[in-house]
């Protein structure tokens, strides 16, 4: 038993740190070998549809119609399509004043959900290839052109751009999330160029229309599941950092729980729909869903048990190694705690931002996998709460 309780324990230990620490380390062996050397074409300047779904958005729907019209692609080849959802605020109302005859403006009467309103203005869209952003996403200059280069070669499905997340205030809980993210880009780049980045950023991706799947009923989020989709038809998913998307993000802490439950949940329906990519007839693909993704959405179910059995093993068996790691995952979740409740009363935390904000995205992921379960979480989606300028 003891012996048995040992195994388990490391087995644990290794899958939860893999992700973070083994999985970049096969990614930097594997690129060299595995990257794609893409076609390029200077003069490649297809159609292009920009979606934006948007709801209640007035308070920064002005800077983002602003952002729209400064954008560097040729008129006649780049349709704006903005899809309302339901809204009760004056949204609509500020898109029609702009009077800019590129903006196409489609206002649905219900509070659906963004994914029905993504489908429904895909089928409207006329462009070769479907941009996706968001309301509160600020885009650089030369997004779209840079978004689309890598569609010369015929290989790619998906492109994903970079997203930049800024705190508004300089919350803590945004810092945390803004180092995450930065060693998230950093997998991006590696797997994007080998062709098989795992989803992409929901503000700032675009894929081939032709391409398109009918997102399923009930599905809170797309960003994973389209571009998993497409790639798993043998089309390369890749990463373009020069394509730039801002978005702000919110202090309160209520908003950012509120959106990772929805991501939670999402990570879940996600894994039941796109299992059968874990094949390993999906070979590098199937690789990099199960060392990015799957072993995350399952940590919480590692941390658990590697929790209890380091107790057992430390105070049963009387092991003073056990004993300490014990301690030390306790001191680790009181860090996280305390950075919680200073998050609350938007005290600055410094270094407790990031055990703070790994134990939120396991504890979403908690939440978000009962939801799933029951089925308790809603497809109509609100907003995380927008700061006034």
């Amino acid at each position: 038993m003891y012996l048995t309780l040992n195994i388990v324990f490391w087995t644990l230990t290794a899958l939860i740190v893999y992700p973070y620490l083994f999985h970049p380390l096969v990614l930097l062996i594997l690129h060299p070998f595995r990257r794609l050397k893409l076609a390029e074409d200077e003069e490649y300047l297809p159609t292009v549809s920009l979606i934006i779904t948007a709801y209640n958005e007035e308070k920064v729907i002005g800077e983002r119609l602003a952002n729209l019209q400064a954008l560097d692609y040729p008129a006649g080849k780049l349709e704006i399509i903005i899809g309302l959802d339901g809204c009760t605020d004056n949204t609509g109302e500020i898109i029609r004043q702009a009077g800019d005859e590129r903006i196409r403006l489609i206002e649905f009467p219900q509070n659906r959900g963004k994914l029905a309103v993504i489908s429904d203005c895909v089928k409207e869209a006329k462009g070769e290839l479907i941009y996706l952003s968001d309301a509160n996403t600020i885009q650089n200059t030369r997004a779209v052109r840079e978004m689309v280069s890598p569609f010369a070669d015929p290989r790619v499905g998906v492109v994903c751009g970079r997203m930049d997340l800024v705190p508004v205030g300089g919350g803590t809980q945004a810092r945390g999330e803004s180092l995450y993210w930065r060693f998230e880009k950093k997998l991006k780049r590696l797997e994007g160029d080998m062709g098989v980045l795992v989803g992409a950023n929901g503000g700032n991706y675009a894929f081939r229309q032709k391409l398109f799947q009918e997102i399923p009923r009930g599905m809170i989020t797309e960003d994973f599941f389209l571009p998993m989709k497409i790639c798993a038809e043998g089309f390369a998913c890749v990463y373009q950092g020069d394509s730039i998307g801002v978005e702000q993000t919110s202090e309160r802490m209520r908003d950012q729980m509120k959106r990772m439950f929805r991501i939670g949940v999402g990570n879940y329906q996600s894994l039941l729909r796109l299992g059968y990519i874990l094949s390993p007839k999906y070979r590098l693909l199937a690789y990099t869903f199960f060392g990015h993704k799957v072993l995350r959405w399952l940590a919480p179910l590692f941390l658990a048990g590697a929790f209890i059995i380091s107790y057992f093993l430390g105070f049963h068996y009387h092991q003073l190694l056990y004993q300490i790691i014990f301690w030390v995952q306790v001191g680790f979740y009181g860090l996280s705690f305390v950075g919680g409740l200073l998050q609350l009363a938007k005290v600055r935390t410094g270094v407790l931002g990031m055990p703070f904000y790994f134990t939120a995205i396991n504890f979403s992921l908690v939440v978000g996998f009962f939801r799933f379960l029951f089925g308790t979480q809603k497809v109509a989606w609100g907003k995380e709460g927008r700061e006034d300028k």
